[in-house]
């Protein structure tokens, strides 16, 4: 056996599959695939990996909801590393392959192999650290990638705690007064302390390589739950009045120490899946790349996906921020929960920024009959082009999301 998948999420969570060289592995729900998943959003055959001298390689059969690895949709044969790990429908399966320079047989999944990560010269792609060391972490497997950094679940070494360790692009991390601002905000960040903040740990830089250690949040990110509307259908008004009085909740005690996220989106809000609490990332992160050229490049590289959650000031010849520009990123955030889309889409970065200064986003109810008219009302003030006529802090906010749910009989707790 060269190694095997474990399905670590799902209806089918704890069973696993030996791999083989020379095989060809189909994946699926079919009678016929070498693995039979009960999971109803799978395809009969949805994927296939293919064995051949001891790498693996992944291929989409044409299934309808689309195959991904580590989050990432792949379009064509992708090889796996190990840790990767496969979604499909709501099943996740993680790929372990067997230490073929260990004695005995156990399989690691990411077990470290090396005891450091490679050279700045030598690392063009931080997936390579998976299954490396850093600082006093065992990288794991890969969890996203971003503009600026990757993320990755990792292991403390001595104690075995699970924390989420994003690190820094090389590129990034070369400059001097960059990491200095990165190392400064994120101390800053270690000190606050919210049910639905993701806490910050530990930043520092290890040779060339800059990063930091934070809760490790089991579960999904908004941004993949508004993804899946369009095949599981619109969420409940409920579920987004909860997650916006979380939000709202860590917004609120972070403008109490008189502190901006700046970068308010999908991705950025986390959902504990033991008890679906939302919680806050990333903040002050946006702050550490704000006027420099790296930023500027970042966000022509995302305009399409993002810019629709961005508040018009955001935007404008001379872009400005404050606690209204948060709470306009929250309401657009909220605004796709309740409809599976942000409040502007275009096909081009000038149409969405049109958009942004000058068309007022549909009513939420135009989607979703069932939104009350007071969250409509809610959502649509914290869309306002003008950022006087949104709230102005996140308390006066929390408090109207908290009458809603009262009205309701809903308890947020």
């Amino acid at each position: 056996m060269l190694g095997q998948l474990e399905v670590i999420a799902g209806p089918d969570k704890g069973r696993s599959f030996p791999l083989d060289e020379g095989q060809v592995f189909q994946i699926g729900r079919g009678p016929s695939t070498h693995t039979k998943l009960s999971d109803r959003c799978v395809s009969r055959q949805h994927c296939q990996l293919k064995v051949e001298n001891s790498m693996v390689v992944l291929s989409d059969l044409g299934s309808s909801t689309g195959t991904r690895v580590n989050g990432i949709k792949i379009e064509q044969p992708q090889r796996l590393l190990p840790g990767d790990v496969i979604t499909m429908g709501t099943s996740e399966l993680r790929l372990d392959m067997l230490d073929v320079h260990q004695e005995g047989t156990a399989l690691l999944p990411a077990a470290i192999r090396s005891p450091a990560p490679p050279s700045a010269e030598r690392l063009s792609d931080l997936s390579q650290l998976v299954g490396k060391r850093l600082g006093h972490f065992t990288i794991e497997r890969e969890l996203a990638q971003g503009q600026t950094s990757v993320v990755f679940r990792a292991r403390a070494i001595d104690e075995g705690q699970i924390v989420a360790l994003k690190v820094l692009r090389p590129e990034l991390a070369d400059q001097a007064d960059l990491v200095k601002r990165f190392l400064s905000n994120m101390k800053l960040m270690q000190a606050l302390r919210h049910p639905n903040l993701v806490e910050v740990y530990k930043a520092d830089r290890t040779d060339a390589l800059c990063w930091m250690t934070m809760e490790y949040v089991e579960g999904k990110s908004l941004k993949q739950i508004i993804n899946g509307i369009g095949m599981f259908g619109i969420l409940d008004w409920r579920y987004a009045l909860r997650v916006a009085v979380h939000v709202t909740r860590g917004l609120a005690f972070a403008q109490s120490k008189a502190i901006l996220h700046r970068n308010i989106t999908p991705k950025n809000i986390l959902i504990r899946q033991a008890d679906n609490v939302a919680k806050l990332a990333d903040m002050l992160l946006a702050k550490v790349f704000e006027g420099t050229d790296n930023l500027l490049l970042s966000i022509r590289g995302k305009l399409c996906s993002d810019m629709g959650y961005q508040a018009p000031e955001r935007v404008a010849s001379k872009p400005v921020a404050d606690s209204r520009t948060d709470l306009y990123e929250l309401g657009a955030t909220i605004y796709a929960l309740l409809t599976g889309h942000p409040p502007c889409v275009g096909s081009n970065p000038v149409n969405i920024v049109d958009k942004l200064k000058n068309e007022i986003p549909p009513s939420t109810k135009s989607v979703q009959l069932s939104v009350p008219d007071q969250f409509d009302r809610v959502v649509l003030r914290l869309l306002a082009k003008r950022p006087e006529d949104r709230y102005h802090q996140a308390d006066q906010l929390l408090s109207d999301l908290e009458a809603i749910a009262r009205s309701h009989d809903l308890t947020i707790v």
